[in-house]
């Protein structure tokens, strides 16, 4: 899940970039890369909300103006195609599947691995032009509906049906 890349990032943001922003790790924490008791307490930016239902979630989404989601190695990961089903622009790093759907700046934002320099700019540049967020949740929801809906599947699975003769 790497939420020690994404911490890592948040911390190294300006006190001042950080003010009036609140950076949520949601999901089980299964990384004992970092002390995250230590972490909450020297970050009281961050919170840590755990796990939810599916129904939980769907609600959360509805606050939500962007996505991070830093993992090392994750080739589609659930939270990002709902994201995207929602039009929340996402961060991925390059190792996410949907990663290789999303035009950097366009439709999403994509950051190397490992990298939380980069992440960091990354959520910076989202912090500061807000006002382009929505139209880049629009363009994100825009690959959902083109290759994640039940539509797009469907589809995929009638040529492949008519390839194999089916």
């Amino acid at each position: 899940k790497a939420q020690d890349i994404f911490v890592e990032a948040v911390k190294k943001k300006s006190e001042k970039k950080k003010a009036g922003i609140s950076f949520e790790i949601v999901g089980k924490y299964i990384e004992p890369v970092i002390d995250l008791e230590k972490v909450l307490k020297e970050n009281p930016e961050i919170q840590y909300i755990g796990e939810m239902s599916q129904r939980a979630l769907n609600r959360y989404f509805a606050g939500l103006d962007l996505l991070v989601c830093p993992s090392r190695d994750d080739p589609m990961p659930v939270v990002v195609t709902q994201a995207m089903q929602y039009g929340i622009p996402c961060i991925v790093s390059n190792q996410v599947g949907q990663s290789e759907y999303i035009v950097d700046g366009k439709n999403g934002f994509v950051f190397p691995t490992e990298d939380s320099e980069i992440l960091k700019e990354k959520i910076i540049y989202c912090i500061e032009h807000r006002e382009i967020l929505q139209s880049i949740g629009q363009e994100s929801r825009k690959i959902y509906e083109n290759y994640f809906s039940e539509a797009a599947m469907e589809e995929n699975l009638r040529q492949i049906e008519e390839r194999i003769g089916c």
